[in-house]
């Protein structure tokens, strides 16, 4: 996995100037994706829907996802990756510009499909992409760079694509993520490394499901992503419950999205050298905290902590999961692709399991230990699978899926 000598100092290419740039795409992606869920009661009332289906275009975005990541990954991976990420990005500023036009929840309803599909294969590709262009050595903070992207997403464009949906109308903020995919478009075209798949990429799903540790990684992710989503999707009524009024929910959230920035901080220091530790440090948190927030939840106090821990310990997540996948197969591509697919099962699939939890009259306690105890079963995963998924020690990974 070294890098070609071409992309290393004193060329067309940066290797920190493209990292710039898949980040920044990493931004647009994850606002894209969940500004539907801020902008909901405009958006409902525009399109004359009720909030629960104009809320499909979020789930349904996941599924989207979950279900076409791998196929569409084999289905592209001889296109070249400048040109598939550049059509990719393309395809998130047609999404946002149908969106911006949208007359109906059918026509917006297909605006998400195209982003879907591009959010399918962009977040397939790019861990993969990035892994191609540093040294093995320094994979794990390069990743924490480009999820970066998803924590400023967090805290500032969703909150600033609401804010300008407040003051100009929903539709805006669709039209600069539109302008700001096709400019990132452009700069990809000129910026990134004309780089193709090597034939170690090209091997079949099953071959790579086969490779030591893929599958724990992936059944590992989903099995996370389903306890934290199962309360993260309705965690405003949540709130609400435990006293926070509506206008104090959105400041919560902000120390929330906060305490994920040092948790991505944390990643980086730690994905590179003590992956597991740190990643059984993380989960270990993750777990405490939804427990808390469950349990205790029931005050304001008591939930803030518990938002703070549980900020902190989601943020390094994808940076560790995604590096566990990429230091297991040779097949970066795929096995990045089965870590997008299990990110997003998880995603649709907590929301699917908390509407069960609420509508059978679960309250914040069931949630809050139903969901520990998926995040739980995720750890003893990643405490079981220290040979090949999440090695102690990276000196024993001499190779990409070695046993």
């Amino acid at each position: 996995m070294k890098p070609s000598p071409s992309l290393t100092g004193g060329d067309p290419h940066p290797t920190r100037l493209q990292i710039v740039v898949l980040s920044a795409s990493v931004f647009m992606a994850v606002t894209t994706e969940l500004l539907p869920a801020g902008l909901l009661p405009w958006l409902s009332s525009d399109l004359g829907v009720e909030n629960d289906r104009a809320g499909l275009l979020v789930t349904a975005y996941a599924f989207v996802v979950a279900t076409t990541a791998l196929p569409l990954t084999k289905a592209t991976i001889r296109w070249p990756r400048r040109r598939l990420i550049t059509a990719v990005l393309l395809g998130y500023a047609v999404s946002n510009v149908l969106m911006a036009i949208a007359g109906s929840l059918l026509v917006a309803g297909l605006a998400r499909l195209i982003g879907g599909l591009s959010h399918a294969i962009l977040f397939s590709i790019v861990t993969a992409y990035a892994a191609r262009i540093v040294r093995p050595e320094r994979l794990g903070g390069t990743v924490a760079v480009l999820w970066l992207g998803t924590a400023l997403a967090l805290l500032v464009g969703v909150p600033a694509g609401t804010a300008l949906a407040a003051a100009t109308g929903w539709r805006q903020p669709f039209v600069v993520l539109a302008v700001l995919a096709a400019g990132l478009a452009g700069c990809a075209a000129i910026v990134l490394a004309p780089i193709e798949t090597r034939d170690a990429e090209r091997v079949s799903v099953r071959s790579v499901v086969r490779t030591p540790g893929v599958a724990l990684v992936a059944v590992a992710t989903a099995l996370v992503m389903l306890g934290n989503f199962m309360v993260y999707t309705y965690i405003g009524p949540l709130l609400q419950s435990a006293g926070f009024a509506e206008r104090q929910i959105g400041p919560a959230l902000l120390v929330h999205g906060t305490a994920g920035v040092a948790g991505l901080w944390f990643s980086a220091r730690t994905a590179d050298h003590q992956p597991r530790l740190g990643l059984v440090i993380a989960l270990s948190l993750l777990v405490c905290s939804l427990i808390v927030f469950g349990v205790v939840g029931d005050t304001k106090a008591a939930a803030l902590v518990a938002l703070v821990g549980w900020g902190g310990a989601y943020g390094g997540l994808a940076t560790f999961f995604n590096a566990a996948a990429l230091r297991a197969s040779r097949a970066h591509d795929t096995a990045t692709a089965l870590v997008n697919m299990a990110f997003n099962v998880g995603i649709g699939g907590g929301a699917l399991l908390g509407a069960l939890v609420l509508g059978a009259g679960g309250q914040p306690p069931v949630h809050g230990l139903l969901a520990a105890g998926l995040v739980g079963a995720g750890l003893v995963l990643v405490v079981r699978g220290k040979r090949n998924a999440f090695p102690a020690d990276l000196r024993r990974q001499e190779e990409p899926g070695a046993g």
